[in-house]
């Protein structure tokens, strides 16, 4: 819904920065590496929000996680491909809405499975040397871009800073 109410704003934006010859988001995607989330790639098109938060030929974007930011969400939430990515975009954190069954049926299932993960009392010892030997599953911001005509491309990590150009 959030990327829904974008679109307008980042259409208008678009065609500002063609005239200018400005700073054009081809492609956007944030994601988590195909080594990360068990060899289970997840990604999100963010093309639309990223043009939205171009100004004046500039994009920048803090060093804390993009998951935070408007039309993104948290795509290493929802670990289960039974839950379909509109109930993915549910904030977790939030405490469940009365009357949205998705909602709280979301809500309980991470609660449950958050609480489960963390209170793991027949983990072998052992295997804490295996989890740190297995890929980062912190996502990626991957942008393709154009600045004055001239193709860009561009990777950081979940917490990095972005400035572009």
């Amino acid at each position: 819904l959030q990327r829904e109410l974008m679109v307008r704003q980042a259409e208008r934006k678009m065609k500002q920065e063609i005239k200018s010859n400005g700073l054009i988001v081809q492609k956007a995607t944030y994601a988590v590496p195909a080594g990360g989330n068990g060899g289970n790639p997840k990604s999100l098109d963010v093309t639309v929000q990223l043009q939205f938060w171009v100004n004046k030929s500039t994009l920048t974007l803090s060093a804390s996680s993009k998951k935070d930011l408007l039309g993104f969400y948290d795509i290493t939430a929802a670990e289960d491909d039974s839950v379909d990515e509109e109930a993915r975009k549910v904030d977790a954190a939030a405490p469940p809405h009365r009357g949205d069954a998705t909602a709280d049926s979301l809500w309980w299932q991470l609660a449950w499975q958050s609480l489960w993960e963390d209170n793991d009392d027949t983990a072998d010892p052992d295997d804490s040397m295996e989890q740190t030997k297995k890929p980062s599953s912190m996502p990626e911001l991957l942008i393709d871009y154009t600045y004055k005509g001239k193709p860009m491309h561009v990777r950081v990590q979940d917490n990095e800073a972005l400035q572009l150009p």
